[in-house]
């Protein structure tokens, strides 16, 4: 054998020999790799075969044209792929958590996205924080704010009830109750919400006087009580007495007393004031006499039946023993105040006037530790009608060195109702002249008595607004819209009580006392209507004729004998429909006609439509009429119609800022503050902070592009102040934007749910576009679909009525809509 060959086969036995394979996996690194391991995962190297014996071994030679070959280690890649999976996770968690922490209200830690176990919560606790900061927008009054928080966070955390009590509240703040509802009952769908919630909730629910819905709720919640937890008899008793007293508010007694047999027969109160209550509502004395016996044989003191047995003498008109009882009940419970409300209302009702006198001596003092109870027993008082007792207890806390205030707030509306103008007009004058610094709450009922005062006692129109303006800028309960519409309707302005009935319908849409109220005092409206055209026909019988008048002399002549007999509103009501009519004369009469229009309104002392009248008639800037305007502010300011002056100058100063005249005059009339400053000419002047004319949009085409993006971003207000901003700036080209900026205004007022901006809107509208009543008619109808635009729905077909009386298609609505 040569030396070569002998030399070959040692260089090959040498050799490292391999698996044939090109890619081999592995569980760990086989002993003998061929090539050093990357990353204790990966073994790269290149491989030859031999010509002589087959076999595959490694390479020597760092030559690339032998094929590359790979073991791969898979235990190597799986941990390198946990690992690096483990520290993307715990890194991108530590920036999310880092990101999360710079939020104010953030709830999200590290170990709640690190954790995957945890990740399900994740949805909750961000709503946890949407919850917290709604919670502060509230606190510092960010109300729309805090709405949007309050939605988002309790579709993601939907077992915070406080949060949803919130957005109950919200929702009946804005007027829109049935998504109140919703909202509500929904809390039925998860973890039992407990007692406190239960309170809270009805405690929302039955201002509105729905009791249908009371009983329907009570039903829902019945059925989401945990069967298997004996801890929730107190949520069931008390689901229980709420659902009686709706059925017997619904007046089914029967069924009340079914129910209580069958869901809680052992409880001896429930049972038998229910049974009580069905015999009263029955007016049977006798069997309610028989139940209170059962009851007090069984718990002889029994609170609440005591309280009972109060009611019941007095409805078998047994008074001895009605006393007896309100003296057992106070002398064996001393320290309830509301044993004393019922024994003074009871009193009272059973004619013994001077026993409640009695009592409020003894009892005024008891409770001088608790001031607070006088309102409530003066509201009790004031629901029987009776003043002299309600002026005792004023007397009697005054000279106690108590606060009256809510005693004379209550004596105040009672005399409204009773129509003792006199003594309402005196106890709102002890309330200026002593408390002038009344709590916010109590200022603001103040000011609606005051407004209803005002409006029970005048037929101006004025006072009405005024009134209706008051009660629009809060929200009150359904007991003080109930006190103004009585005394609205016991003093026969029907009108102003149909208005106030259109807002309270807004907080509380399905109210039964709202739906019996608005039929009956439009029935008693329609023939209040009836008779004064039946009055109006005798006293100026050629007003029939106003439709057919041959020329302008003609109608000026009805038109003076109805100035002449003091028939403004008669007059007023000529022009409308002579406007409708619309002859031939007209549009050369119609300068005078503005003009009558503006006079007419001054006497019957109609300040919005006087206002409205100035505005529409000065939009022109004739300098002749501007003239005439100052001096007819001199001729009101003569006659002691100061509103009327003040009014005058100031749409005069709207239209000509710099007329020295008029500028003198309100100078020298407007009631001046204690600092000296005239008040009137500070509110006639423009805010510092509006904006320059340069900053306006320079066209009609960029005024409406600015409106469409402010309404895009629901900043409704800014819109509107655009438009104000733009009215009072006057540009060339602001007749070219035709009708279209007042229906755009119109609409914003709308959205903006500024009822008295979209009433003024509305009635210039009509006013100059009378054609325009179709359109008009059909954005009623597309409001009334929104719960929400119910309101501004029912003041379109007003005001369209307004203008044209006998218009049909408005009268149909408002007879269909009459009943929410």
């Amino acid at each position: 054998m040569s030396p070569q060959t002998t030399q070959f086969r040692q260089t090959v036995n040498e050799r490292q020999i391999v698996n044939p394979a090109r890619l081999r996996f592995t569980w760990g690194r086989p002993k003998g790799a061929p090539a050093p391991w990357f990353l204790n995962t990966l073994c790269f190297f290149r491989r030859a075969k031999s010509p002589g014996t087959g076999h595959y071994y490694v390479s020597r030679k760092e030559e690339t044209n032998y094929p590359l070959a790979l073991i791969v280690n898979v235990r190597g890649v799986l941990l390198w792929t946990v690992g690096l999976s483990l520290s993307s996770l715990l890194g991108g968690a530590g920036l999310l958590a880092s990101w999360y922490a710079k939020k104010p209200f953030n709830r999200i830690t590290y170990a709640d996205l690190a954790l995957p176990w945890r990740w399900s919560g994740l949805e909750a606790l961000r709503g946890q924080a949407n919850l917290a900061q709604a919670q502060d927008d509230l606190h510092n009054g960010d109300i729309r704010s805090a709405f949007s928080y309050l939605r988002s966070g309790l579709a993601r955390s939907p077992d915070e009830t406080k949060a949803r009590l919130d957005l109950a509240t919200l929702y009946i703040l804005f007027r829109i109750r049935p998504e109140a509802e919703k909202a509500l009952i929904q809390a039925f769908e998860h973890k039992w919400p407990g007692l406190d919630y239960l309170h809270k909730s009805i405690a929302l629910i039955e201002p509105a006087e729905t009791p249908r819905f009371l009983a329907d709720y009570c039903d829902r919640a019945r059925a989401a009580l945990p069967a298997d937890s004996r801890a929730l008899d107190k949520e069931a008793s008390y689901i229980d007495e709420t659902k009686v007293k709706a059925l017997l508010a619904l007046d089914l007694a029967d069924e009340a007393v079914s129910y209580a047999e069958k869901h809680q027969p052992d409880d001896v109160a429930l049972l038998q004031s229910v049974r009580i209550s069905r015999n009263l509502l029955r007016h049977d004395s006798t069997g309610a006499e028989k139940e209170l016996a059962t009851w007090l044989a069984a718990t002889p003191d029994s609170e609440e039946a005591l309280a009972y047995g109060v009611r019941v003498c007095r409805a078998a008109n047994k008074i001895p023993e009605m006393q007896a009882s309100i003296l057992r009940l106070r002398s064996r419970y001393p320290d309830n105040p509301n044993h004393i409300a019922l024994a003074l209302s009871e009193t009272i009702l059973s004619g013994q006037i001077e026993a409640a006198l009695d009592l409020l001596d003894i009892s005024v003092i008891r409770f001088a530790n608790t001031p607070g109870v006088y309102g409530e027993w003066a509201e009790t008082i004031g629901k029987t009608g009776n003043d002299q007792v309600l002026g005792r207890l004023e007397q009697l806390v005054r000279e106690s060195n108590q606060d009256p205030q809510t005693v004379i707030l209550a004596r105040l509306m009672n005399l409204i109702r009773r129509q003792a103008w006199e003594d309402a007009e005196a106890a709102s004058a002890r309330l200026d002249a002593y408390y002038p610094n009344l709590q916010p709450r109590l200022q603001n009922i103040h000011n609606v008595a005051k407004a209803l005062l005002a409006t029970c006692r005048q037929t101006a129109k004025g006072s009405q607004n005024t009134l209706v303006n008051s009660i629009a800028s809060g929200w009150f309960g359904i007991h003080l819209y109930r006190q103004v519409v009585d005394a609205l309707a016991n003093a026969e302005r029907y009108d102003a009580a149909l208005e106030v009935l259109t807002l309270a319908e807004g907080y509380y849409p399905t109210s039964t006392y709202i739906t019996n109220q608005r039929s009956a005092i439009s029935d008693k409206l329609r023939s209040q209507n009836a008779e004064l055209a039946r009055i109006a026909a005798k006293t100026a019988p050629t007003a029939e004729a106003a439709p057919d008048f041959a020329d302008a002399s003609a109608f000026f002549a009805v038109l003076n004998e109805y100035t002449r007999t003091g028939h403004a509103s008669e007059a007023l009501r000529l022009c409308r429909t002579v406007r409708k009519s619309a002859p031939a004369w007209l549009s050369d009469a119609l300068p005078e006609l503005e003009w009558r229009e503006i006079i007419l309104a001054a006497q019957a002392d109609d300040l919005s439509l006087l206002q409205l009248n100035l505005r529409t008639s000065l939009r022109n800037r004739r300098e002749a009429l501007i003239e005439k305007v100052v001096a007819q502010a001199q001729t009101w300011h003569r006659e002691k119609n100061q509103a009327a002056a003040l009014i005058a100058l100031r749409e005069v100063i709207t239209v000509q800022p710099a007329h020295n005249s008029a500028l003198g005059l309100l100078a020298e009339w407007s009631p001046r503050s204690e600092s000296g400053t005239n008040l009137a000419t500070t509110k006639s002047s423009p805010p510092s902070d509006a904006p320059a004319p340069a900053s306006l949009p320079s066209s009609a085409t960029e005024l409406f592009t600015a409106l469409d993006a402010l309404s895009a971003t629901t900043h409704t207000e800014k819109a509107l102040r655009l438009i104000r901003e733009i009215r009072k700036a006057d540009p060339l080209w602001l007749s070219d934007t035709g009708p279209d900026l007042d229906w755009r205004e119109i609409q914003l007022a709308a959205t903006a749910n500024d009822l008295p901006l979209l009433q003024i809107s509305l009635r210039t509208y009509l006013r100059i576009r009378p054609a325009e009543t179709t359109r008009c008619l059909e954005q009623a109808r597309l409001w009334h679909a929104k719960t929400e635009r119910k309101s501004a729905a029912l003041i379109i077909i007003r005001e369209i009525l307004r203008q044209t009386p006998d218009e049909p298609s408005a009268t149909q609505l408002l007879a269909e809509w009459g009943t929410p």
